[in-house]
């Protein structure tokens, strides 16, 4: 039988037990959508969550988010351990996100949390390098741990007005100016 993308948007839970890819586009304004069972997937191309209404994702073999994955979706907190690769605004605009634990992630794209309002704390601790305005407008924005990242790029923490603690490695060679622009810390 034929699935119109009328009926695909009024989705309100999926259950994809042997799934290992979820495909570009493939939910996105789904705005229905609340949950989602994909124990088995490890990657999930651009746009393929964005815009639903999903709160928490249980995908621990994920290896790859592609650009706005997860983009604008209510997500609460975002615990993926197996999480390598995360490309642009992957989790960008998710508004009710909390927590963030990537274990594995190795590089912050640029604009990956940007307008995530609610965002209080995040840990990737094997991230190695920090991409443009990666935590930008994410005004709740407490703690920070980066052990591995080598630089800091002009924009990163903008209008982060409640940061009070980042957690920084030895490997840190550069800070660009700029870094805190527009946040409490600048001044």
């Amino acid at each position: 039988e034929i699935v119109s993308r009328e009926e695909v948007t009024q989705l309100a839970s999926i259950n994809l037990p042997d799934v290992i890819e979820i495909g570009a586009d493939a939910f996105c304004k789904c705005s229905n959508l609340t949950s989602i069972t994909a124990p088995n997937v490890q990657s999930i191309g651009n746009w393929g969550l964005q815009l639903t209404a999903i709160t928490s994702i249980d995908m621990p073999l994920l290896k790859e988010a592609g650009a706005a994955a997860f983009h604008g979706t209510a997500l609460t907190e975002v615990s993926l351990p197996s999480l390598e690769t995360a490309d642009a605004v992957a989790f960008g605009g998710c508004e009710q996100l909390r927590t963030v634990d990537l274990p594995k992630l190795q590089n912050l794209s640029p604009q990956l949390f940007i307008d995530c309002t609610s965002l209080v704390s995040v840990n990737v601790p094997a991230a190695t390098s920090m991409s443009d305005e990666v935590f930008r407008y994410c005004s709740e924005l407490v703690s920070i741990t980066l052990s591995g990242v080598t630089e800091l790029v002009s924009g990163d923490f903008g209008e982060c007005t409640k940061l009070e603690n980042i957690t920084l490695g030895s490997v840190i060679t550069k800070i660009d100016a700029g870094l805190f622009a527009g946040d409490a810390l600048s001044s």
